[in-house]
């Protein structure tokens, strides 16, 4: 096995362990293998025959860490705790396990769901699935979806609008010290060629592509997705609203749910919202203490 395996291997042991499972990489008889692979929907495969596994190299070569850990963890998920792929999602497309995917001799159509790798919270989530799949999805998450009903007159720290905008900056709020507040942003994109718009709070950014042949929502920090809607018919009139509740942020299009991740994986405050190639016919941006 190439050395470069050895820490996800060892980690993926030490999170069994965490867990209470007795495996240990010694009573195993496995090998992991990179070489390409000719299925191009394919980073890694596992082999029952020998519990060989192999990965695809220019696959591993463009990954991240996380993304590293995540096909290690999905191939030993087959070999040696004889998983097979879980195709369970959400109504808003959150993936239920970790051993999301499709049986290429089984399925005719792919299967897809977001998965969120880049969040501590959610890593503890799908590794407990990982290794039990009778685990629930976590509480904090379901706390998470309800759009508040501020019943206390809230403390508005901004409430701006306008007509024919393109972008909209806010500097000089200090979000990471508010432990509840709520970035409401409206627009209208009617007869407007615009492709894209988004807003950011710090690194983690919001957005979607009305005009796109495929139209979803997106939420990324940095180039790293956190979270992807299904398709979805967008309208002209727009809603994205950020929410923080102490330590969780929950996002919300048209006041519909879509996900929920810990506050501490923001880094940055500056707020911010951009159209590509036209300005939005009218833009209201609220922000609010409660």
């Amino acid at each position: 096995m190439p050395n470069e395996f050895e820490p996800y291997v060892d980690e993926f042991f030490y999170q069994a362990q965490l867990r209470g499972h007795d495996l240990n990489k010694e009573d195993f008889d496995f090998s992991i293998t990179l070489k390409d692979i000719e299925d191009p929907s394919a980073s890694g495969l596992c082999y029952f025959d020998g519990n060989r596994i192999v990965i695809d190299e220019p696959s591993w070569i463009r990954k991240n860490e996380q993304e590293k850990e995540h096909i290690i963890f999905h191939e030993l998920g087959h070999c040696l705790l004889d998983r097979n792929h879980r195709k369970v999602k959400t109504t808003n497309n959150e993936c239920y396990s970790y051993m999301r995917g499709r049986d290429r001799d089984i399925d005719e159509d792919d299967f897809s769901c977001s998965l969120n790798l880049y969040s501590s919270k959610w890593r503890t989530y799908y590794l407990d699935e990982l290794f039990d799949t009778g685990t629930s999805f976590p509480f904090w998450y379901y706390e998470s979806r309800d759009f508040p009903k501020i019943e206390n007159q809230p403390n508005y720290i901004l409430s701006w609008q306008d007509t024919l905008v393109e972008r909209f900056e806010i500097s000089d709020i200090d979000f990471s010290n508010l432990n509840n507040f709520l970035v409401e942003v409206d627009f209208d994109i009617t007869n407007t060629e615009s492709i894209s718009f988004r807003i950011s709070l710090g690194d983690i950014q919001f957005g979607g592509c009305p005009k796109c042949t495929v139209s979803t929502v997106e939420i990324k920090k940095a180039s790293n997705i956190l979270y992807e809607s299904e398709r979805l018919g967008l309208p002209s009139n727009y809603k994205l609203s950020i929410l923080k509740r102490e330590k969780i942020v929950s996002f919300f299009f048209n006041d519909q749910f879509l996900h929920a991740v810990e506050f501490d994986l923001f880094d940055g405050n500056e707020f911010n919202f951009r159209s590509s190639r036209d300005a939005i016919n009218k833009l209201n941006v609220n922000v609010l203490e409660f």
